[in-house]
Formats: C-alpha cells, structure tokens, sequence
C-alpha cells in the first residue's frame, strides 16, 4: 500500500450530482442521462478539485480515469 488515498472518478462524478454542484449537474443533463460518457475535460475538473484537498498533498490514485473510447 503507497498511504496515498485511492479515488475512484465514479464515486466522486456521484457525489457532485447529489451535492449539486455545477460540474455535477452539468454531467447528469448533459451526458449521464442519456447514458453516454462523461468528457475527460469535466472529470479533470472534478480531480483539480480533488486534488486540493489535504489528504492529497502527497498524491492520489485514481480509479476509473481515463475512460475515454478510442475514436477510429
């Protein structure tokens, strides 16, 4: 184990529509509704904001991320 917290994108992408955040709200509507993925650019978004947070100084690990669909 590295003592770096383990993040997963999904679990904080639903904790930002619960809270209701703009960056949450805006992925419900715009992407997870419809049942498509939502944009690196948004969840970047959610791991700067992450990545702000005490327990992160030394790092993270991030689950989930990318999980963009290679385009052919």
């Amino acid at each position: 184990m590295t003592g770096k917290p383990q993040v997963s994108t999904g679990d904080m992408l639903r904790a930002a529509v619960s809270a209701g955040t703009a960056l949450g709200v805006g992925a419900q509507r715009g992407y997870m509704e419809s049942g498509q993925l939502v944009p690196d650019a948004v969840i970047i978004g959610l791991i700067k904001e992450r990545l702000t947070e005490s327990d992160a100084i030394n790092g993270v690990l991030f689950d989930g991320f990318p999980r963009t669909i290679a385009k052919g």
